[in-house]
């Protein structure tokens, strides 16, 4: 009878265990608010004993989210009646776009005038749990620029994850099967 007391508490553990780290469902039409804080370093900052200048841009900066679903496209990053990325801005902004899943990656760009684009030094890019690999910033011009993301949780959905619930669903039902047959054994035994 203990066996069985202790299979079903195993049961159920697993059974909580695989819930938690489930797949995250989507469609091809879900769309998702993504809150995406950035940096851009202050003037006249020191970064890897070199003096940089002239670090914020008057021009646009664009985003594309690409995550392991798809990729957003290009946003403007940009606030009505604010002068953004400016030299030692810390700033938030919120786009909707179709929900890219787990993020990789995003590309930054700037998109100037024609013939000269102001480029900006960008510190540090947060999207949510994730954030960039930009460990002492980077300058962004008309060329889009890869900067991967990271992120401090296990990925809903990766297959790490979902190799450890089949593995501990696995495990369940051996030891469900091992309880009801020493179950079976016991009273094939008394009789």
């Amino acid at each position: 009878m203990r066996t069985l007391i202790l299979g079903l508490i195993a049961l159920l553990g697993f059974a909580g265990f695989g819930t938690k780290n489930s797949v995250t469902s989507y469609s091809e039409s879900t769309n998702r608010e993504y809150e995406i804080f950035i940096w851009t370093a202050s003037q006249n900052e020191e970064i890897l004993g070199e003096e940089i200048n002239y670090t914020g841009t008057d021009d646009d900066v664009k985003i594309n989210i690409h995550g392991l679903k798809r990729e957003t496209g290009y946003y403007t990053l940009d606030k009505s009646d604010y002068n953004d990325f400016e030299a030692g801005d810390k700033d938030t902004y919120k786009i909707t776009a179709k929900d890219v899943g787990n993020i990789d990656y995003v590309q930054l760009k700037v998109d100037g005038a024609i013939l000269f684009t102001d480029d900006w030094y960008c510190m540090e890019v947060v999207i949510g749990d994730y954030y960039s690999d930009l460990n002492h910033g980077r300058w962004i011009s008309s060329d889009p620029v890869k900067i991967n993301m990271l992120c401090d949780q296990w990925f809903e959905g990766s297959v790490f994850t979902n190799n450890v619930i089949i593995i501990c669903g696995i495990s369940a039902i051996v030891l469900i099967a091992a309880t009801f047959t020493t179950i079976f054994l016991v009273k094939r035994k008394k009789k």
